[in-house]
């Protein structure tokens, strides 16, 4: 069955092309509501590639034979994803902390996961391995950002599935940390702002396009705390899309729907620290097993 997109005076919807037997076609709105038109186009893609699927051909019929779940599973995470801040981060920046000025900040370095190296290593067909050492990577990073308060309090930054703040760990300062100056008065609500300066990806998680270097790389650049450094060279920001790109398709896009799903469920307030995809914080097992064990 064929889908064709629509204008209608109050949006886009999809509809559904019918045909008769004395060869008169009419349309059905397949949308129950209408939508903007990026919206609609992921949701046209969902349906041809479910179409596609049905009759083995397209992408599903090369991961899952006839069958087109992955791909509902994959452009529906898309369409699903929230591009906004939490409830839960927004109400930090909105809190007396979060309006509070900033002493000093520090960047955090850890290797991701070794199981998690293991994993991509292993759907890149050894892939993984051949790329960083090419690159002369001894491990991939995850990187956050921690800053202290005038009132003493800490706070952790950093981009997984979504932006969040935590409580720091004591595991987090005995990673390499790189001290940053703040010469400024600046809060964390300021830092964000100036950060985000309206980025609709900003707090959308992708493996080779926007993960937690690139956050950090970002907050730094955008709040101008090294105005005369080079910061990719401070930071050392590591190719992402070459690792990624060592992965093939269609596994490819397997960190990708993880984190997308990961953001749903941040979002919905539901399992609120569920994993991060490529980069994530290796001192928390828990995510660990619930990526491997739970969700591929």
């Amino acid at each position: 069955m064929p889908y064709i997109l629509k204008k209608d005076s109050d949006g886009y919807r999809v509809y559904s092309i019918h045909t008769s037997k004395d060869g008169k076609f009419w349309y059905n709105a397949h949308s129950n509501k209408p939508m903007t038109l990026k919206n609609a186009k992921i949701q046209l893609r969902i349906v041809n590639e479910y179409e596609k699927g049905k009759k083995g051909e397209g992408l599903t019929s090369l991961i899952l034979g006839r069958n087109p779940t992955w791909e509902t599973i994959k452009l529906g995470s898309e369409l699903l994803r929230s591009s906004k801040p939490t409830r839960e981060f927004k109400n930090f920046l909105n809190s007396e902390d979060g309006n509070t000025e900033i002493d000093n900040i520090k960047i955090g370095r850890t290797p991701v996961n070794s199981n998690i190296q293991k994993l991509l290593n292993l759907i890149s067909f050894g892939g993984l391995n051949r790329v960083k050492k090419r690159l002369k990577y001894d491990f991939l990073w995850h990187q956050y950002i921690i800053v202290t308060l005038k009132n003493g309090r800490k706070y952790k930054l950093e981009r997984n599935q979504t932006v969040q703040t935590s409580t720091p760990k004591d595991e987090d300062f005995k990673n390499l940390l790189i001290d940053i100056p703040v010469s400024k008065s600046l809060t964390p609500s300021q830092l964000i702002d100036k950060a985000d300066n309206k980025d609709p990806n900003f707090y959308v998680y992708n493996p080779s396009s926007s993960n937690c270097q690139q956050f950090v790389k970002q907050i730094i650049d955008k709040n101008q705390l090294l105005p005369e450094v080079d910061t990719s060279q401070v930071l050392k920001t590591q190719d992402s899309k070459q690792i990624i790109d060592s992965i093939p398709n269609p596994l490819r896009d397997i960190p990708l729907v993880i984190t997308n799903l990961g953001n749903i469920a941040d979002n919905l307030g539901m399992l609120p620290k569920i994993g991060s995809g490529l980069y994530y914080d290796s001192n928390d097992l828990v995510k660990s097993r619930l990526i491997i064990d739970g969700l591929i």
